[in-house]
């Protein structure tokens, strides 16, 4: 289902008749629903998964359908990508102008050579750890969060795990 609604996203995004619904939203909202969701995939591997919201600011204008979209990939990848018993953490920071969420884990890492490459077209690691993947959400989640007018990027290293830290603006 995953990799299916990736690819209609990513045709989706790519046509000219694609925009954003911009209003305001109540991210703590957006995120607890997201964690609902999929709950079960932590709970299958006995992840414990840790939510941090330390910033002052619950609610800003972002199109919260495709923010949760860029979140789920985020968190399914952190969960797929870490062994049973695994830690991940999501922690919503923020400066004068920005919210900064942060999923971090402690799973297999990327090495430094294919982190260069994460956010583009079709590049997948999934071969590599014996998964299934297109090689479309990090680029996905790369086209959303540009199209907010915002950032994302990714530390990792190998056996030490990965943090993908996506900036997005307060106002648009």
């Amino acid at each position: 289902n995953k990799m299916i609604d990736n690819l209609l996203t990513r045709y989706h995004s790519a046509s000219d008749s694609f925009n954003l619904f911009i209003e305001q939203n109540s991210y703590k909202d957006t995120i607890k629903t997201v964690l609902n969701e999929i709950s079960y995939m932590f709970e299958n591997k006995n992840q414990k998964i840790t939510l941090k919201y330390l910033a002052q600011t619950e609610e800003f204008e972002y199109d919260k359908t495709e923010i949760k979209r860029v979140l789920l990939n985020l968190l399914q990848n952190a969960s797929e990508y870490t062994q049973k018993n695994g830690e991940i953490k999501l922690i919503v920071e923020e400066d004068n102008s920005n919210i900064i969420t942060i999923v971090q884990d402690n799973g297999y890492g990327i090495e430094k050579k294919d982190l260069e490459h994460i956010f583009d077209k079709n590049i997948t690691l999934a071969k590599k750890y014996r998964k299934v993947g297109a090689g479309l959400g990090l680029y996905i989640c790369k086209t959303l969060i540009s199209m907010h007018n915002g950032n994302i990027s990714a530390k990792s290293e190998p056996t030490k795990g990965s943090t993908f830290t996506f900036i997005l603006p307060k106002q648009h």
